[in-house]
């Protein structure tokens, strides 16, 4: 036999079934644009036809392990395949659990194909970074199921995917709606309630009371980042109120006004049928709450045990005038979206927190992303790498997709038509004094500087409407939708060539998962001579391939203990969290050069403090009113620097390990000390002082004004070994 056919038959062994991708023939899928007749009258809100015997899927989601972390892949290069980031999807039916592995070659692997009973939520645990007690048992799944003893979905497992041994088993009193999992935390949520654990030791950290019931598809949604949670509050609590938010819905369209006095009629004639027949209609449990309230904390720092000494409130602030039935963070963790229960237009949120208290916190309401006149139930919110693209499903089985960006203002050509974020304010040629962007010289004079982000006037939200209405097929409904790199390689078809933007893959109720790629380009109608940063665009859309998961075969079931070299087992090392030397590399990790450096500026002054014994009555002590780090809010982390480029993009945190980069820094520090040592040469500290001020400096710095010195102030770094 021979080693190809034995290394095939070992990868067989480790997985179920493999599937390709496919080309789409529905004629529905490939015109992928949904027309008014479908939101005005639904298709379908059932995933299964009458008389359909099949098994339809109850949930689905795309989750994040450390089998497809961004730390364990190099970056994403011309060899697509190797570089491309797993998508892990979980399907959830009413006799078990299955996951399927999409990797860049384009198939789709079954790696799991678990018979449980009906699953109601499956979670994978992150390995923390610090100690961990189960690191023998890794990896860890929290499931909650009809299998467990007890009253049905109010047990949560965690189950080793390794030995199959249950490490530990929490029983609660109430059913369980949803779990959640980051790095450090897992978040189990109830109808009213809400419990944090530690992902380590899986004790209690944190328990939430004051949820709102949402007459969502979820009881209680949440939206759980790398540090913060973002939940429905019951009512608006003014000393923790932070300032901004949603100020209105805004203006309503005539359409608008009369749906909402048809709904406002009928819903009269429900109210007073329910009072002739002695019920309510409201749940009782908001009768005195407050919709539209979302409240963010920190997750990782202990609160009090009442509303006025919770202090990991990070912000506390007025979302919508309707309950919240869907939110989501994007991937720096700062920018919430949030969906009401009408459906007709999501909230996009930028946050912006205090170290000391969430009422001088500021949340800025960037953008109003108008769906339509119609009521839809919110299914899922999906937001790019990049956060420029929303993607918002519905139950009516239409996949809105949104461009945003992360500062607000308009979507244009320079926004969404190159292959990185550009900054807000700077652009290259404006920053340099050279031209506006559309050909004309501009004065070499510094733009206004903006006014600090907590301060008002805040930011008026921008109103976008989608650019792309994905439909689902007449029997289907989207479930969950992400986006990601494309890997939808046919057979005897040549690559396409990447966009700016990546594509969008929709799982639906019948199994079959869609890739869309999304072409951004200049809107039509507009001559070439006329094209500038601030035109329009528009989004070509195409449904480039479709995969179709069959049901997990459960009598030859893909369950725990996991086989040897499985792809769950078979992990790299843990990542280590970095060591602190900021200081030491200040002049590395803050800009990639190459001109003037930050210490020959007089915009920034470094200084090193050793720490001395703080007894009150010792001489040469330090103050104690003067620590030597500061204590500021804990921001979510993004393993990603933006930072900008000539072209006014944005790249990548510079890499100093190369040869290339190596010369490159020692070629540039050898400048500096040439311009130093000719600085002092002709005229000592002052001279060289007076250059610095009246010489041109780099392109960003010449988009802000030279700020005040004021010695008063210092800002203290802990220091560490040069």
């Amino acid at each position: 036999m021979s080693a190809d056919s034995l290394r095939k038959q070992s990868k067989q062994a480790y997985h179920g079934q493999v599937i390709l991708p496919q080309a789409i023939n529905d004629p529905s899928i490939i015109e992928s644009v949904a027309g008014f007749i479908h939101e005005v009258v639904p298709q379908a809100y059932s995933s299964v036809l009458p008389g359909e015997s099949r098994e339809g899927i109850l949930w689905a989601r795309f989750d994040s392990t450390d089998y497809n972390d961004p730390e364990n892949f190099p970056p994403l290069s011309e060899c697509e395949s190797e570089s491309t980031i797993p998508l892990l999807l979980v399907l959830g039916y009413s006799s078990g659990v299955q996951v399927w592995s999409v990797g860049g070659s384009g198939e789709a692997t079954e790696l799991l194909s678990w018979c449980q009973g009906t699953v109601r939520a499956l979670r994978f645990l992150l390995r923390p970074h610090n100690r961990d007690p189960h690191a023998s048992k890794r990896p860890l799944v929290a499931i909650v199921d009809s299998s467990s003893p007890g009253p049905q979905f109010s047990t949560v497992s965690f189950i080793s995917l390794k030995t199959a041994e249950v490490v530990k088993i929490i029983k609660f009193n109430s059913p369980i709606c949803d779990v959640h999992c980051n790095r450090k935390s897992v978040v189990v949520t109830f109808n009213e309630r809400i419990a944090v654990f530690d992902s380590a030791t899986l004790e209690d950290r944190l328990t939430i009371t004051t949820c709102y019931l949402s007459p969502g598809n979820s009881p209680n949604p949440i939206a759980l980042g790398t540090r913060w949670l973002a939940y429905g509050e019951k009512r608006l609590t003014t000393w923790q109120r932070s300032s901004g938010g949603c100020e209105g819905d805004g203006a309503q369209s005539y359409t608008s006004a009369v749906i909402h006095a048809a709904k406002s009629l009928g819903k009269g004639l429900r109210e007073l049928g329910g009072s002739l027949t002695g019920s309510s209609p409201q749940s009782s449990q908001n009768a005195h709450a407050q919709p539209g309230i979302v409240s963010i904390i920190d997750i990782e720092r202990k609160g009090g045990t009442s509303e006025e000494e919770r202090g990991n409130m990070i912000a506390h602030f007025v979302a919508h005038t309707s309950a919240v039935v869907a939110m989501a963070f994007d991937p720096s963790g700062l920018i919430l979206i949030t969906a009401d229960k009408h459906g007709h237009r999501f909230n996009v949120f930028r946050i912006h927190p205090h170290p000391c208290t969430s009422q001088l916190a500021a949340v800025h309401h960037l953008y109003i992303l108008h769906r339509g006149e119609t009521t839809a139930r919110v299914q899922d919110i999906a937001v790019s790498w990049d956060s420029r693209w929303v993607a918002i499903s519905s139950v009516r089985g239409t996949t809105h997709v949104f461009p945003i960006t992360p500062y607000g203002g308009l979507v244009t050509v320079r926004t969404h038509t190159t292959p990185h974020v550009v900054n807000r304010l700077s652009r290259f040629e404006r920053s340099a004094g050279l031209r506006d962007g559309r050909g004309s010289p501009l004065p070499c004079e510094a733009p206004p500087t903006p006014p600090p982000p907590r301060l008002p006037p805040y930011p008026h939200p921008s109103v976008i409407t989608p650019l792309a209405q994905l439909r689902a097929r007449p029997d289907d409904s989207p479930l969950a939708a992400t986006f990601g790199p494309p890997r939808a390689w046919l057979p005897g078809r040549p690559k396409s060539k990447r966009t700016c933007a990546d594509s969008l893959y929709v799982i639906s109720t019948s199994g079959v998962l869609l890739q869309y790629d999304i072409d951004p380009k200049c809107a039509q109608g507009v001559a070439k001579e006329k094209i500038s940063y601030d035109t329009a665009i528009e989004v070509g859309v195409e449904a480039k391939a479709e995969w179709v998961l069959p049901k997990p075969p459960y009598t030859s079931s893909l369950s725990p203990p996991l086989p040897p070299g499985h792809v769950f087992l078979d992990l790299p090392p843990r990542p280590q969290p970095p060591p602190d030397k900021w200081l030491s590399q200040v002049e590395i990790v803050t800009h990639t050069g190459p001109h003037r450096r930050l210490w020959m500026g007089p915009q920034f002054t470094f200084k090193s403090i050793d720490p001395l014994p703080s007894s009150g009555g010792e001489e040469g002590g330090m103050d104690n009113t003067n620590p030597l780090r500061s204590n500021p809010v804990n921001m979510p982390h993004r393993p990603y620097l933006l930072v900008e480029t000539s072209s006014g993009g944005s790249v990548g945190s510079p890499q100093t390990d190369t040869d290339e980069a190596g010369g490159r820094l020692r070629e540039d520090l050898a400048d500096a000390m040439l311009e130093t040592q000719l600085g002092s040469g002709t005229g000592g500290q002052n001279s060289l002082d007076e250059e610095m001020s009246s010489s041109s400096f780099s392109s960003t710095s010449r988009c802000s004004p030279t700020p005040s010195v004021n010695t008063d102030a210092l800002l203290v770094f802990p220091t560490d070994s040069l």
